[in-house]
């Protein structure tokens, strides 16, 4: 169970007036507590067993989250 609140995190977002992982790090130590939004994606991603797969070409860079053990064709 992750502590988490929607309201918090919408501050923060209101003060950092960017998605930027520094600029919220630092606008929820202003408020006085540390922000969840990362540790909630990671807890997901590793609750759900999955991972980054990355695929590129000329002209683009592609990230795709995929079950861990899945083989790419």
């Amino acid at each position: 169970m992750l502590p988490y609140s929607a309201e918090f995190e919408a501050e923060v977002l209101a003060v950092a007036g960017s998605p930027d992982r520094h600029a919220r790090d630092e606008a929820a130590a202003s408020l006085g507590r540390g922000t969840m939004v990362h540790r909630l994606v990671t807890t997901g991603y590793r609750t759900l067993q999955l991972i980054h797969y990355f695929t590129c070409g000329e002209d683009e860079v592609k990230c795709w989250s995929i079950r861990k053990g899945t083989k790419a064709p």
